[in-house]
């Protein structure tokens, strides 16, 4: 018996080692589904349903229908919680795009009227219906803009284009216009209609339509739309008899009123006989909308308040005794008119019983407490409480959130002590609060080894001081001296503002150097460098690689007031004008010379205008004319390229430069752009070489298979601001031939990691085997484009502690001004060693007012939009810090990641991008909430040593409860603590990559 019982402990061990084993060299998604997955499905599932209970034409319905089927497969291939809520996101985001309804004006909107198509047509059963049953409402009554002049017909096409649907018509808007069928579309409960319209309900059948409940006597091309109208196109069998025009049976009977808005209702119903009505609206309802029903609506329907009318389903203002007249009459007066009048009754208002209910709780809770039974210190504190208390009872939105207001502000007022309530005791409990404050004031990760010794000194001397006090008043006064000693030591964050204000008077200086060399080496005549002769010449100047970059960098040299008036940092008097000016000169000649464009081949010239223009104050979307109109630089040049074959006939180049002008000067991407976002992405994306570290993908060249630094780095300068979105990008690669599909962060990180590889010693690069500067000052601002320190980031420190910044200021000459190279460039013979060079001086300036940027917390050299604010800097550096003090994730760290995510979640979109290591936080969530599930299987102890997380049973078998029996508990324990190790391994595995990689 003993033997066997040790074969079965043996054989049990065995099986546990190998169940562990299996389960934590198993793949994650084989027992971590993401258990949100059914939520994700139901959400988008719920966005498709929505989209589609509207009318489409095919094509549109269809991309519904698309982008559904895409996001359930999305959300099929997530394996993680976090991926399975982006892939939520973009599938709702994708459906709702795709079923987004848009009106497009050929000008300026003057207002919106309510428009709709129905078919409600008897259809007669010995005629030749194609359609035996009415379709009912195709397009429900929705509001359409207008312009000043425009008719029914007009309004009707656009609406029907808004949803997709196609329609056949003879004559046009403008006049003759006649509808005589709807074409390939889906009605809202998914039926398909090839063709609607003209005898498909008989003989007599086909589209008749109202203007304000009146069947129009002419053409839909004759009636102007103003404000308001309702505008109802009916399909008719019996034409117009069948739907209510009837010219056999003249009436100007009113058979119903409906009230259209919420919070009113009519009394007594509606009837025939019955002409007064009270319309009894709720005391905080303004405003109602009425809809009248007709006998015949070949009559007039008005309504009336005094002498002012309204039109159908017109907000009508309502106050207590408002009369509101509805009235109808029929062409010549005969029948007679049909009158009903409402009149309203404001009711009392749920608001006003609210306030009523927080007055009485105001003054339970002021006699609540006896002021005089305090000390003055604890009275202050109950006028506190009382405060508090009232501003939560003002606020509170129901009657249940004022009860409860009030007992949170009574069982706030009863923990504060009263005089006979404080100890003898409370000088030592003071003294004891005074010390742990005094110790819990300053963070010590804060500051630097030598801040850290003052600190502790100055903390000592004050215990010393708080111990010696002999009144809790003395305490006080005690700590807060030792407080403002704290406060007097400088934090790491101090140091690093003195020491980026010294760094920020360096880059000054070299860009002022940059700008006086330009001066010198190119004899520019005049005090002015912008304002020169040389440059403001367009044969030498003015909308030239010679002088718009230096032009640039010295726009750019600049910030803005508080005002929004530029301040340029370099006085040259009034030479930025001039020059914007022969900028635009130069503009208005060319589209004059070639007929609406710079240039028949290169968008590059549009690209180094408009980024030129931008910096020097001026709008590239409205700079120079041609035939009377504004010139638009951005969309020729960038998003509507007017050069045949767009940006990309210049190959990558022109896509780079492309993106980074269009994003200089508008946020998001323009409706109806002809070359998207996405195209341009995918140029690169389709282009991206594959000679990164260990096989991976790597960054770009003008021609050949190796990353070129300097192309490398301008690619990553126009993906920069699409790095924080989760959008993924898909094509064929060239150099590999696969369909590849990443994101422009991953992107930007793979050219980061060749660019990090090519680095040469002294901090600098070489391009075809050529070190130079140029090469060198692209990398620093693709750098500074992506928030990233280039003197700070590891990945661009050489092993000789050299830094992109030392390796460009290599090439600086005595005075100001930098050489492209200090050897013989065969690709760039024209380049004298170690001599001024125009090029590289103006990419080196640019350079260096990128990183002055940076460092001033201003928006970077291509976003132009608007300088972002230092604050928005320094609150997300806070949040990193808190982010990085989170450390080795264990179940002590809770706290900790509680704080950084709440710091987190007060910052605004802007500051959170500004948050380069947001992804540890997101890990260390996912490892504590793996920790706490490992933890909440573990056994439970009554405190008698007794085990009672289950039921103890001999065969092995489940408690009654259900719990595993005694055995069990074990293993499963242990699985799950197994399973918890291995996910939060991955997942600070994955945090610290990326993290390293930005």
């Amino acid at each position: 018996m003993m033997m066997k019982m040790k074969r079965n402990a043996t054989r049990l061990l065995s099986l546990l080692l190998t169940a562990v084993f299996l389960l934590t060299a198993a793949p994650l998604s084989v027992w971590a589904a993401p258990a949100g997955r059914p939520a994700a499905v139901a959400a988008v599932e719920e966005a498709y349903q929505q989209a589609v209970r509207h009318p489409y034409g095919r094509e549109k319905r269809e991309g519904i229908v698309s982008a559904y089927q895409a996001g359930l497969a999305a959300l099929e291939k997530a394996l993680t919680d976090s991926e399975l809520a982006a892939a939520k996101d973009e599938a709702v985001a994708a459906i709702e795009d795709a079923a987004a309804v848009t009106y497009r004006l050929p000008g300026e909107a003057a207002g919106t009227v309510w428009a709709g198509v129905t078919d409600n047509g008897v259809r007669d059963e010995e005629d030749d219906n194609n359609y035996p049953d009415p379709l009912g409402e195709i397009v429900p009554l929705v509001q359409v803009p207008y312009c000043e002049g425009e008719n029914i017909a007009a309004v009707t096409l656009r609406m029907l284009e808004a949803y997709g649907i196609d329609c056949y018509y003879t004559g046009n808007a403008a006049s003759g216009f006649y509808l005589s069928a709807l074409k390939d579309f889906y009605l809202a409960d998914g039926t398909y209609i090839d063709s609607f319209g003209e005898y498909d309900g008989g003989f007599m059948s086909g589209w008749m339509v109202t203007c304000n409940n009146w069947f129009l006597d002419r053409g839909a091309s004759d009636f102007q739309v103003e404000a308001d109208d309702v505008v109802r196109w009916q399909f008719t069998c019996m034409y117009g008899s069948d739907i209510g025009n009837d010219w056999f049976n003249p009436s100007a009977k009113i058979t119903g009123v409906r009230v259209v808005s919420s919070g009113a209702a009519l009394a007594p119903s509606f009837s025939d006989t019955v002409k007064e009505y009270t319309l009894r609206v709720d005391g905080e309802t303004d405003t109602v909308r009425l809809e009248a029903l007709q006998e015949n609506y070949g009559a007039t329907l008005t309504y009336r308040v005094g002498n002012k009318t309204y039109k159908l389903l017109q907000e009508i203002p309502v106050i207590d005794g408002t009369e509101i007249v509805i009235e109808c009459t029929y062409p010549g007066g005969s029948p007679d008119a049909d009158r009903v009048t409402l009149t309203v009754t404001k009711e009392p208002s749920a608001a006003e019983r609210l306030e009523q209910a927080k007055r009485a709780a105001v003054i339970e809770l002021e006699n609540y407490t006896d002021p005089a039974g305090y000390r003055p210190a604890q009275r202050d504190e109950r006028e506190q409480a009382l405060a508090a208390g009232k501003a939560a009872i003002e606020a509170a939105g129901s009657f249940e959130a004022v009860e409860a207001a009030l007992t949170a502000a009574k069982e706030a007022l009863d923990t504060i002590p009263t005089d006979g309530e404080l100890s003898a005791g409370e000088l030592n409990e003071a003294r004891k609060t005074a010390a742990e404050e005094l110790k819990g004031y300053k963070d010590p990760t804060d500051y630097r080894p030598a801040q850290q010794r003052e600190l502790e000194q100055a903390v000592a001397d004050g215990l010393v001081a708080i111990a010696a006090a002999g009144t809790a008043e003395e305490v006080g006064q005690a700590l807060a001296a030792a407080k403002a000693v704290l406060d007097g030591v400088k934090t790491n964050a101090q140091l690093t503002d003195e020491e980026r204000q010294t760094l920020s008077d360096r880059l000054e200086t070299a860009i002022r150097g940059v700008i006086q060399g330009r001066k010198i080496n190119d004899q520019l005549t005049g005090d002015s460098v912008l304002g020169s002769r040389e440059f403001t010449d367009p044969a030498t100047g003015a909308s030239s690689t010679w002088s718009d970059w230096l032009a640039m960098a010295m726009g750019r040299y600049s910030f803005v007031r508080s005002d929004g008036s530029i301040n340029f940092c370099y006085d040259d008097g009034s030479g930025y004008q001039n020059y914007r000016e022969a900028l635009e000169r130069f503009v208005t000649a060319a589209y004059e010379e070639n007929g609406g464009s710079l240039s028949k081949v290169k968008a590059t010239e549009w690209h180094r205008l408009i980024l030129t223009v931008a910096a020097l104050g001026g709008d590239p979307t409205r700079f120079g004319t041609y035939e009377g109109r504004p010139i638009d630089l951005v969309a020729d040049g960038t998003y509507n390229c007017v050069v045949n074959g767009g940006p990309a006939r210049q190959g990558i180049n022109g896509v780079i430069y492309a993106l980074l002008a269009k994003n200089a000067v508008i946020d998001g991407q323009p409706e109806q752009a002809l070359y998207t976002d996405e195209y341009l992405i995918g140029c690169l994306l389709e282009n991206q070489l594959a000679d990164g570290p260990e096989g991976a993908y790597g960054g770009w060249a003008l021609r050949g298979n190796e990353s070129d630094p300097d192309i490398t780095a301008m690619a990553v300068q126009a993906l920069a601001p699409y790095y924080h979105s989760e959008k993924t990008y898909s094509c064929q690669n060239k150099a590999t031939g696969q369909i590849v599909a990443k994101t422009a962060a991953r992107m930007i990180d793979e050219a980061l990691a060749v660019l990090s590889s090519r680095q040469l010693p002294g901090g600098d690069y070489a391009s075809w085997g050529t070190e130079n500067a140029e090469s060198t000052a692209q990398v620093l601002i693709a750098l500074c484009e992506l928030g990233i320190d280039p003197a700070a980031d590891s990945r661009f420190i050489t092993a000789e502690g050299k830094t992109l910044l030392d390796g460009l200021m290599k090439y600086r000459l005595a005075d100001g001004s930098f050489t492209h190279a200090f050897a013989t460039d065969a690709q760039n013979p024209e380049a004298a060693p170690g001599a001024y060079n125009q090029m590289a001086t103006d990419q080196a300036g640019c350079a260096l007012v990128a990183y002055w940027r940076y460092v001033g917390g201003r928006n970077s050299l291509y976003n132009m939009r608007s300088d972002e604010a230092a604050a928005d800097r320094t609150a997300a550096q806070k949040v990193s810090a808190l982010i990085d003090a989170i450390g080795e994730v264990n179940l002590d760290s809770e706290e900790a990641i509680r704080t950084a995510r709440q710091a987190y979640n007060t910052l605004t979109a802007e500051q959170k991008v500004l948050v380069d290591n947001y992804a540890v936080l997101e890990a260390a969530e996912e490892a504590l909430a793996a920790l706490k599930a490992a933890g909440s299987t573990d056994s439970t102890t009554d405190g008698t040593g007794g085990d009672r997380s289950e039921t103890t049973r001999p065969d092995g078998e489940k408690g009654p409860d259900g719990s595993p029996a005694t055995g069990e508990t074990g293993v499963c324990s242990l699985f799950i603590f197994a399973a918890a190790l291995f996910t939060m391994g991955g997942t600070l595995l994955a945090a610290q990559k990326r993290q390293k990689s930005r």
